[in-house]
């Protein structure tokens, strides 16, 4: 029995209907007992209640036992024998016309967890699983308490009111209305960190030359508090509630935990640094890392301390350092500096030569007498303790593709700090190297290839494991979060190897659907009176609780927050993240992790930091081209589900025909920018042929609806298959456009068409080989005569012969047809372009810059660009025209061909421009970043979509061009984050392009309609049933006469750009990596600064080589498919492209 003098917290009732007078075994002065121990009050002392006396002798045939047994807890004797629990009683009498009802009411008194420990055994399995019970079945309600069974509380009555809400709030709503950081170094008790932090605070940070602005001031003291002195916290899983006297006591509603004193536990040193992005996170840790390099690095808790030992008699003040830098004092601080100057100069050199140390037991190793047994194990023996040494340095893990802009950010804003790289082809350097830098540079590729190439375990034969770091930061992290428990990847295994005092994560989005919005909702719009209501939460829900998993993965498996990470081997009451987050009523445990773990401020109060930015759509009426290339779209998606009458397997929308349909909405959606090129006119002939053939036999009965809509295909078909320029633009697999004023001597060679006011019809390629061939020959009087006497006419005749013979090539090449001799259109690249770019060059390329554009004749200076087939190309080339001299631009596009053909127009317009794909190299890309935003030569950037959501700084563009409407709202935010930075200068401005009457204007509809669940739910653009039913819906939607003259089937531009004016062709003959910001790799450098103990360069480590080689530097045109989240190191030299930069 429970001794009385314990305090048991009166919790509340179980309520019994019974039809008798319990005679059970109570304690003769309960009532006085309970009195004195302060568990009832005297109001409370009625003689007709009753306290149960624990009596293990009493028969399970008596009242007693009936009693429990007519309870929700039939099992109470054992708690009550336990002195778990005390227990009163009473009985109620109710009557009413119908029934006469007896109520006994049995009061609950807990003893709490943390109260006579060592009395009272509290481990039993099965005594818990019964107090577990009891606990979800008591009525905690006052009048039940006073003996008026007349109400039902199921739940305490928490201590401090709850706010009533309508609905729980999202995750997105916690993320977005997170507590901005409002550090307080008067509250830190250190007065190392409270001097640091009011530095910081200040602005006064040693090695930052940049101003900091004071939201960056505040984040990175918040982060230098959490380091140091991450405070406690309550345990998340308790709930502070009121008992029936009004006292508070804290209570675990999963594991129906009772305490009577609160639990905390210690807070995590670092966390997920989530500022907004562009908010300039990566110097937040830059200042944070130079901030905190007065403060020692302290020895973890549990260690064995390893002393410096020598032969001889140690000085009093090497024994003094070595005990300081064992036991992680701040000597630079207690000396009254914060740089070494102000160290007595024996002082500095004792703590040199006396670094901290402790050992760790290594893995075990096996014995080399292997055991002569199958069946037993193998032999193993303990190795030797391993040392580790204590460092002031930070590791820091990034993605290839950002390491450069780390380093630019290091000597933008930073002075003094000493930085190393680690290289794949060099090694680890030793643990005592390592230690006297400031950063150590990892790549996410080359620590996940330690890991796999270290047969002992993890990083266990790595000099990385040798060295106890200040921190670990990890560059976008948010990767982490798809770890599990038992599936670590070995990236993630081997930051678990580093020894580190802190651990952060650096991400604007630690997971897919958090990510800023200024009023903390992200709710979106939907129409949720639909029928498929259900459904859309459904999936918000799913993919909310994917985005929790994934928090407390990195929570509880990396950043080892506790209580999450509690391990049962240590002694602890392990917690799941899932069962108390992610159940009902697991907001508030979140709302408190999030707090606890993420550093960043909302999007308001950083809105006026950000510069204007002005987003609009632009809707383009499209050229003849465009229509006539969507309406054959429309036409043999029509050809091919009626002939399929929409049920054959060979319907596109069939559901095992998935793949195909994808191919076909890819190209659809490249049409939309120019799809003349798509279906070469024998597949149209032959499709057309087969559609006339099942009309004439009406073998298959169709409706009239359909006959006249394979008719009216059947007409499109025709009229497009007698256009010459669509002819043109299929056979050339370009987009045409039309040259004025070529010199008309050569114009029929280099022209395909010649039309009236000195108008001819080509393509890019072919103006770009004119402008190489005639600019190398500038350099040789001889060379250049030639061709002006009948030389620039052959070589254009033989390039137009080539291109012929490459066309009867490629339609060798067959392809899958389904019904109706239809497919889903091939864009293919014949050699023609490769030869037209690979023209023989003559000449002193050397003196390509002082060649003598004065000895061309004036006929060629005449000679213009006027106008494209397509209105897009013909829009972007007047923005580029009008806006390059003053601001870079962005263009992102979805499609490599896209690529292709801007950056042959560009070509023509001497603008000189990269192209930003996903199959180049990661250095390469980082290359490209940094010359973009360094070099002002290069004007545009062209990239890829998929490309944009890696933290790239680009804040050197101020202008964003769309080529095509992007349906998910944060990867076009992602986008646009690239250039709208706090660092930006200028307003921004974001154009999305949307071609009139096609799918594009649908997109942006659905777009602005749908709810976040939708958009979620949404992989691809068939997913969206509206998007989809359009689609399958083919229409003939656009009129196109056949009479329309091939003049009026272009876009002329508003400003026509001279072929032939000064510079012309330059950038062409120029190296392909010219311009292109690289940084040297002097292996000697960094092995004599090692030596010497010195700062390092900046050693960006060699590429590992090529991503997919393009001929002639640009994107081979192949099937989409999904991006790759980071390039892979490959093996070989890496072959730089002719001209633009693409790999």
């Amino acid at each position: 029995m429970a001794p009385a003098e314990f305090e048991y917290i009166p919790l509340g009732c179980l309520a019994i209907q019974t039809h008798y007078q319990p005679e059970v075994t109570a304690e003769p002065d309960s009532t006085n007992t309970l009195k004195d121990s302060g568990c009832i009050e005297d109001d409370q002392c009625q003689p007709d209640w009753r306290a149960f006396r624990p009596d293990t002798t009493v028969s399970k045939h008596n009242s007693q036992a009936r009693l429990f047994k007519a309870s929700a807890v039939p099992s109470l004797q054992q708690l009550l024998d336990a002195g778990w629990i005390r227990l009163e009683y009473t009985v109620v009498s109710g009557h009413t016309t119908q029934s006469h009802t007896t109520h006994t009411i049995l009061r609950v008194y807990m003893l709490p967890d943390d109260i006579a420990r060592g009395v009272i055994d509290r481990k039993g399995k099965a005594l818990r699983r019964i107090r577990k019970q009891l606990m979800h079945s008591l009525d905690y309600s006052s009048d039940t308490w006073a003996g008026r069974p007349i109400s039902t509380k199921s739940f305490p009555e928490p201590f401090e009111p709850i706010e009533e809400k309508d609905e729980t709030p999202s995750l997105l709503e916690l993320f977005n209305t997170i507590d901005a950081p409002d550090p307080n170094p008067a509250d830190d008790a250190d007065d190392t960190l409270r001097f640091i932090m009011q530095n910081i605070l200040e602005g006064e940070l040693e090695g930052v030359t940049s101003v900091l602005y004071p939201y960056q001031r505040r984040s990175i003291a918040a982060m230098a508090e959490r380091e140091v002195q991450p405070g406690r916290f309550l345990d998340p899983r308790l709930l502070r509630v009121r008992d029936q006297h009004g006292n508070p006591w804290f209570f675990d509603t999963k594991a129906a935990v009772v305490l009577r004193e609160p639990r905390y536990y210690d807070g995590v040193r670092g966390g997920i640094l989530a500022e907004q992005m562009g908010a300039g996170k990566t110097l937040m840790c830059l200042s944070l890392i130079l901030a905190t390099r007065p403060l020692p690095t302290p020895p973890p808790p549990f260690r064995e301390l390893m002393r410096n030992k020598g032969s001889k008699t140690r000085s009093l003040a090497d024994m003094a350092a070595s005990c300081a830098t064992a036991h992680g004092v701040a000597c630079a601080w207690y000396f009254g500096a914060l740089g070494p100057r102000s160290i007595p100069p024996g002082c500095l050199e004792a703590i040199k030569r006396n670094p901290g140390r402790y050992t760790v037991p290594s893995a075990p190793r096996p014995d080399a007498r292997p055991s002569r047994r199958k069946s037993m194990p193998a032999v193993t023996q303990d190795a030797p303790p391993k040392a580790v040494l204590l460092s002031q340095a930070s590791f820091v893990a990034v993605p290839q593709n950002l390491l450069q802009q780390w380093q630019d950010e290091i000597s933008k804003h930073t002075i003094d700090l000493k930085v190393l790289i680690l290289d794949k082809n060099q090694g680890v350097p030793a643990p005592s190297i390592l230690a006297g830098h400031d950063i150590i540079f990892c790549t996410h590729n080359l620590l996940e290839w330690m890991v796999r190439e270290d047969p002992a375990g993890p990083l266990e034969n790595n000099n990385l494991s040798g060295i106890h770091f200040k921190r670990i930061i990890v560059d976008e992290g948010h990767r982490l979060g798809n770890s599990r428990i038992n599936t670590k990847s070995d990236f993630h295994r081997g930051l678990d190897s580093i020894y580190a005092t802190s651990r952060w994560i650096v991400t604007g989005t630690p997971s897919k659907g958090l990510y800023g919005v200024e009023n903390g909702l992200a709710s979106g719009n939907s129409s949720d009176a639909s029928s498929d209501f259900k459904a859309k939460v459904t999936t918000l829900r799913d993919q909310e609780a994917k985005d929790i998993q994934k928090i407390g993965a990195i929570a509880t498996l990396y950043l080892k927050a506790r209580p999450w990470a509690n391990s049962a081997a240590e002694g602890e009451e392990p917690a799941d993240w899932a069962t108390y987050v992610l159940q009902n009523n697991g907001h508030a445990a979140l709302r408190g992790a999030l707090n606890s773990l993420i550093i960043r401020h909302p999007l308001a109060q950083l809105k006026k930091l950000y510069p204007p930015i002005d987003e609009r759509v632009t809707v383009l009426e499209g050229s003849y081209q465009d229509k006539l290339a969507l309406n054959v779209f429309s036409a043999i998606i029509i050809f091919n589900a009626v002939e399929s009458q929409r049920t054959d397997m060979d319907y596109f929308f069939h559901p095992k025909q998935r793949r195909a349909l994808m191919e076909a909405v890819q190209n659809l959606q490249q049409a939309s920018f120019f799809g003349g090129v798509f279906f070469s006119p024998d597949n149209l002939a032959e499709a057309v042929k087969t559609a006339k053939k099942f009309i004439e036999e009406k073998k298959v009965r169709i409706s009239p609806e359909d006959e006249t809509l394979i008719l009216s295909a059947i007409d499109l078909a025709e009229v497009a298959l007698a256009n010459l320029v669509r002819t043109l633009s299929s056979v050339h697999h370009e987009i045409p456009i039309l040259v004025q004023d070529f010199p008309s001597d050569a114009a029929g060679a280099w022209c395909f068409d010649i039309g009236p006011y000195h108008l001819g019809c080509t393509f890019s390629p072919y103006i770009s080989a004119a402008q190489k061939l005639i600019r190398s020959s500038l350099h040789d009087e001889t060379h250049f005569n030639s061709l002006m006497n009948g030389g620039l006419v052959a070589k254009g005749m033989e390039i137009k012969q080539a291109s012929v013979d490459d066309k009867q090539a490629s339609d060798e090449q067959k392809t899958t047809t389904m019904a109706g001799n239809t497919s889903v259109g091939e864009d293919r690249h014949p050699e023609a372009r490769k030869k037209a770019k690979d023209i023989d060059v003559e000449g002193d390329m050397a003196g390509d810059m002082a060649v003598n554009e004065a000895r061309l004749p004036d006929t060629f200076k005449k000679a213009q660009l006027v106008a494209t087939a397509s209105a897009k190309v013909s829009y972007l080339l007047d923005c580029i025209s009008e806006y390059q001299g003053d601001e870079k631009i962005i263009i992102f596009y979805n499609n490599d061909n896209i690529a292709w053909y801007l950056s042959g127009m560009m070509d023509i317009m001497h603008v000189q421009h990269l192209i930003y794909d996903k199959s180049l190299p990661a250095k390469r890309k980082a290359l490209y970043v940094n010359t973009f935003n360094s070099n002002d030569k290069f004007r545009v950037m062209l990239m890829d979509i998929g490309q944009a959501a890696f933290g790239l700084d680009m804040r050197a563009a101020s202008r964003i061009y769309f080529t095509a409407p992007v349906l998910n709202p944060q990867v076009q935010a992602q986008a646009i984050g690239r250039a709208r930075r706090i660092s930006q200068q200028k307003p921004v401005t974001v154009e999305t392009l949307v071609l009139r009457g096609s799918m594009e204007e649908v997109i942006m509809q659905r777009k602005s309609k749908m709810s976040q669940a939708e958009h979620w739910k949404v992989k691809t653009i068939l997913d969206d049933i509206p998007i989809y039913d359009w689609i399958s819906d083919a229409r003939i939607r656009f009129e196109t006469d056949a009479t329309t003259t091939p003049l009026e089937q272009f876009a002329f531009l508003k400003r026509p750009q001279p072929i032939f004016a000064t510079g012309f062709g330059h950038q062409l003959q120029l190296h392909p990596d010219a311009g292109v910001a690289e940084r040297e790799h002097p292996r000697e450098a960094r092995e004599e600064a090692s030596v010497k103990d010195e700062t390092p360069p900046l050693i960006t480590p060699p590429d590992a080589g090529p991503g997919v080689e393009s001929r002639n530097g640009r994107p081979l045109k192949r099937k989409q498919r999904e991006p790759d989240t980071e390039a892979r190191d490959t093996e070989g030299a890496e072959q730089a492209p002719r001209r633009v930069r693409f790999g």
